[in-house]
């Protein structure tokens, strides 16, 4: 029996469109271990810091980073993971002087465990790509209390926000709704807090232990 699986409604959607009906299967996310070290942190300890864990390599629009960066002088922005293209990185980093945004950092390469501290210190992650299929590095934010901003398209939109404005996190289409929506949602208000402990509770949905349980079943199913 043949089985096509697809990580997210936004791409079993399209897989749909030509004439292929599959079983949707999230990848499992260590959601449950990074929400129980976050759980420690309240939101007024937590930096007035928006995080974006990527590939540093073209496609990705980081370039919107430092861009938003230098609209919003009173948060640090921090994009953090693996240097895949050296050039880009260094296009960021012209871009960083010319747009004088010394607010916005790179780091390169982090381990895991600065990564999680990372995002436990943050208030937003803000992820920059379009069309992604998932997006696990949103979900980890989420368990860390993040309350994700997200562009209006994929699975990121789709799938982890359910489409649902405020509910789960907030999406943009341009850059200066992007913006306006990190203006508003960096600051410590008790609707941010609030919302933050709701994403973290979403995060679990996507858990290590969900995904284990959801593939035993469609075994089983598949063994029958």
């Amino acid at each position: 029996t043949r089985v096509v699986m697809a990580n997210s409604n936004y791409v079993a959607g399209l897989l749909r469109q030509i004439g292929i009906n599959p079983i949707v299967l999230y990848p499992p996310v260590r959601s449950r271990k990074i929400l129980q070290i976050a759980s420690r942190i309240n939101w007024g300890d937590r930096e007035r810091m928006v995080i974006t864990i990527a590939r540093i390599s073209p496609g990705k629009q980081l370039e919107l980073i430092p861009l938003i960066a230098s609209k919003i002088k009173d948060a640090k922005f921090l994009l953090a993971g693996s240097l895949e293209h050296r050039g880009y990185y260094l296009d960021l980093l012209r871009l960083k002087r010319l747009l004088s945004a010394e607010n916005f950092d790179i780091l390169t390469n982090p381990d895991t465990s600065s990564l999680i501290k990372l995002l436990c210190s943050a208030r937003i992650y803000f992820h920059t790509a379009r069309h992604e299929q998932f997006g696990i590095a949103i979900v980890e934010g989420m368990a860390a209390g993040c309350i994700p901003i997200v562009h209006r398209s994929g699975g990121p939109y789709c799938d982890i926000l359910a489409e649902k404005e405020s509910s789960y996190g907030f999406a943009y289409n341009a850059l200066e709704e992007a913006v306006s929506v990190i203006k508003d949602k960096i600051g410590g208000d008790h609707n941010s807090e609030e919302l933050s402990d709701i994403v973290r509770e979403r995060s679990l949905i996507y858990d290590e232990s969900s995904f284990s349980s959801r593939i035993r079943a469609l075994v089983r199913n598949l063994l029958r």
